[in-house]
């Protein structure tokens, strides 16, 4: 495949092609031979060097047309590399030789920027081209430049060309294996006269004139001359010399190195150029993939973007435990709960429910699928430098990248990761390498003009504290319960050191025996006096079903479901039926409300049971879980409290706490309290109220968001999940996939976006 992407005559390595014509004898040893004098008087052959670099114009003159072309060369015959860069009409083609995997890569790079690149075996024919392949080993360097004592050269004289002393070599090639019979003039810096700019004294290539006769195709002449510039023996290579061009994916290219999988939870801040927008992006990201929990922090360009309208500091946590997502503007405190959607950049389909069913539900991306890492075509391209420092590059192509206004568009995606002999420093406990520190994603088509960079700041492999994940402001007094859990003191000589406090083990113990989320469990404290700790925190109310579940207008209802409950008044009430088991009789992903007929259908799966269907009316509403039930049904506060508050009266409640040196200890509780530090309650109630639409799962689909109480008396301010310029970008790919699945094209008016965050601790 080199005849279709390679300059067909390069430098002294393609001297003739292959044919099977007959040869004819251009010229021959004695026909070349000086004068005796001129033998007496011959310099020793100047002595090559094992690594060099230089540049080459080649002017090729020809029956099949002459041209003029540029030659870059890095010849490492030490450790055995090598890269040609031809440059000629507006086009660059670069022939990089991997000895390790044995392949040989050839790219063609276009006037515009554009690169494409195929993989060959070095070992075929064309792998014997330029640098060529000998035992497993790039070609020695008297091969390369056709120049040594196994080539028969002989003295022709000391001469000038272009202003410089040279010495005059010359040789006579016969080979039927390259159909041709040529001679070749090498013309060397003379020796001991002239200094090149590299090395004092040492002789250096200026010229090589090839003469001579070709078989291949119709037989004909040839003169070409090329002359040498910045040649320099024994040169300092960088890594990059001997990789593929920035941009390239070569198709068939063997992955020498696998790419190290992400850890499960990390935290890390992040900036996102476009550089068409001329806008810099910047965010912070918590991510535990383990508890489900995702939140980023960022402010929006513009006050002019929906749907919150403000370029205050927001924060929003992602619950995929429950298919929730609490929006917090971190300047006014104001908080809106929402259904979780495909807009945002860490969601995606539920594969296997949409599979069995058909339905729509969500899940959390894992870490590779998070910074599009989750591709088997990716392959290890070598080692560069990024923001100055030396990153690990993986490279590969994919589709399903949402480029804005574009449909499978073929991108180039190069991750960079931090080199395994560079550790990171970071705040957290972990001195780390091998994680992403940039993401470059190129447009693969001439025609689409896109490209955007992600760079990646402190990036931390640690489980994020899950107080970052913080959502108490949410929820208004009248559906929070303080609590203060007393333990005695068994061993007095503890009051002496300071006490710590294990956030997660005490989350997620007291989360055990209310029977609800960690996430309900907020702002845990330790507290303590001469005769006991006290762990302070409080107990959230569950989301309400209307966060829980994505509503789809148009559907109709599958009767004969799973199970029909008749005489339900509101909608609110089969909600909760839905969402609470113990309530409903069935666990419970989606249910569909008949307000006509009072009647409520509750159903196992996303999308009713089709096998049971006894009719349909479009008079009804589908409402189904954003993400597959847990297993366990959320209780309703009052029940939580109680579990927990029989649990510590039981004498059950042991609670982990860490000591100053870093020792666990349990304890256990002794009594449970909740009139401590209540503030003044409002007066009214968790209310829901419909809001402003989020970007449609479906293209019939008209998802219902509700906004569901304001923590402030005041009027709602609204906070914004989209960005300016950078919409259309992670979260539109999410959404694009699902519907492809689903076989529908996006309607016209959808709007999706993508959400940038920045700290706002």
């Amino acid at each position: 495949m080199m005849h279709a992407l390679a300059i067909p005559v390069a430098v002294i390595a393609c001297l003739a092609a292959v044919t099977n014509g007959q040869n004819q004898q251009y010229c021959t040893a004695s026909s070349i031979r000086p004068t005796t004098a001129t033998n007496i008087n011959a310099p020793p052959l100047p002595e090559l060097p094992t690594s060099f670099y230089t540049q080459v114009e080649a002017n090729i003159v020809n029956n099949a047309g002459s041209y003029t072309m540029m030659a870059e060369e890095f010849y490492d015959g030490v450790k055995n590399r090598g890269t040609l860069r031809l440059k000629r009409a507006g086009g660059v083609r670069q022939f990089n030789y991997d000895y390790v995997t044995k392949q040989l890569y050839v790219s063609r790079i276009g006037p515009d920027g554009a690169v494409d690149c195929i993989a060959e075996d070095i070992r075929s024919q064309d792998g014997q081209y330029f640098f060529g392949y000998s035992n497993g080993t790039i070609y020695t360097v008297d091969k390369v430049l056709r120049f040594g004592k196994k080539f028969n050269e002989v003295y022709i004289g000391r001469e000038t060309v272009r202003g410089i002393s040279v010495d005059h070599y010359r040789s006579c090639i016969n080979d039927d294996a390259w159909s041709g019979s040529f001679t070749v003039d090498y013309y060397f810096t003379a020796s001991g006269v002239w200094s090149p700019v590299n090395q004092r004294g040492v002789p250096v290539p200026v010229r090589a004139l090839v003469q001579g006769f070709s078989t291949r195709g119709e037989s004909h002449n040839f003169t070409n001359s090329y002359e040498f510039f910045s040649f320099q023996p024994n040169y300092t290579f960088s890594e990059t010399d001997f990789e593929t061009p920035v941009g390239a994916y070569c198709a068939s290219r063997l992955n020498p190195r696998p790419m190290k999988p992400l850890d499960l939870q990390f935290s890390y801040m992040q900036e996102i150029y476009l550089p068409r927008s001329s806008i810099i992006q910047l965010a912070t990201v918590y991510y535990d993939f383990q508890y489900k929990l995702l939140r980023y922090d960022y402010r929006n360009p513009d006050v002019g973007i929906p749907p919150w309208y403000t370029d205050h500091m927001l924060k929003e946590v992602h619950d995929y435990n429950t298919g929730v997502k609490y929006v917090t503007d971190t300047v006014l405190g104001n908080c809106s709960i929402r259904a979780l959607g495909l807009d945002g950049f860490d969601s995606t389909i539920n594969e296997k429910e949409l599979q069995k069913t058909g339905g729509y539900a969500l899940r959390l991306k894992n870490p590779m699928e998070l910074f599009f890492l989750d591709s088997e075509s990716y392959v290890y391209v070598g080692q560069r430098l990024t923001r100055g420092i030396r990153a690990d590059v993986y490279v590969t192509q994919r589709n399903d990248y949402p480029v804005p206004g574009h449909v499978d568009t073929n991108v180039t995606i190069e991750a960079y990761f931090l080199s395994s002999d560079v550790r990171e420093v970071s705040p957290g406990s972990i001195v780390d390498s091998g994680f992403p520190i940039q993401l470059v994603i190129t447009s693969a088509v001439p025609e689409v003009d896109f490209k955007i960079s992600y760079n990646f700041f402190n990036f931390d492999q640690e489980h994020p504290d899950l107080n970052n994940f913080e959502i108490i402001e949410c929820f208004p007094e009248a559906v929070k319960k303080h609590f203060r859990i007393k333990l005695p003191r068994t061993s007095p000589g503890l009051i002496v050191d300071y006490m710590g406090i294990e956030t997660r083990a005490l989350q997620l113990e007291l989360a055990q025996f209310a029977g609800v989320s960690p996430q309900r469990i907020q702002r845990p404290q330790l507290q303590y006096d001469s005769q006991a700790f006290y762990v302070v925190s409080t107990l959230l109310e569950r989301a309400p079903y209307s966060a829980q579940f994505t509503v789809f207008a148009d559907e109709t209802a599958y009767y004969g479901s799973d199970k029909i409950i008749n005489n339900i008044g509101d909608i609110d009430s089969c909600g909760e039926l839905c969402l609470d088991p113990a309530a409903g009789g069935i666990p419970c992903n989606s249910f569909d409300y008949c307000p006509q007929e009072k009647m409520c259908i509750l159903s196992r799966t996303h999308q009713g049971n089709a096998t049971s269907v006894n009719g349909k009316n479009p008079l009804c509403s589908h409402w189904t879980r954003n993400v597959d039930f847990p297993g366990k049904a959320e209780l309703p506060l009052q029940a939580a409290w109680l579990n927990l508050t029989n649990s510590v009266n039981a004498g059950s409640v042991w609670l982990s706490v860490a000591a100053r040196n870093g020792s666990m200890y349990k304890i256990k509780s002794s009594s449970i309290r909740d009139d401590i530090e209540r503030p003044t309650l409002p007066t009214r109630i968790p209310t829901t109220t419909p809001g402003p639409s989020n970007p449609t799962p479906g293209p019939t689909a008209k998802q219902q968001e509700v906004l569901v109480h304001d923590s402030n008396t005041g009027a709602m301010v609204g906070l914004a999940v989209g960005m300016l310029v950078l919409g259309l970008l992670l979260g539109a790919g999410a959404l694009y996939g699902f519907l492809r699945l689903k076989r529908h094209t996006l309607p016209d008016n959808m709007q999706l976006s993508f959400v940038n965050k920045e700290n706002s601790e």
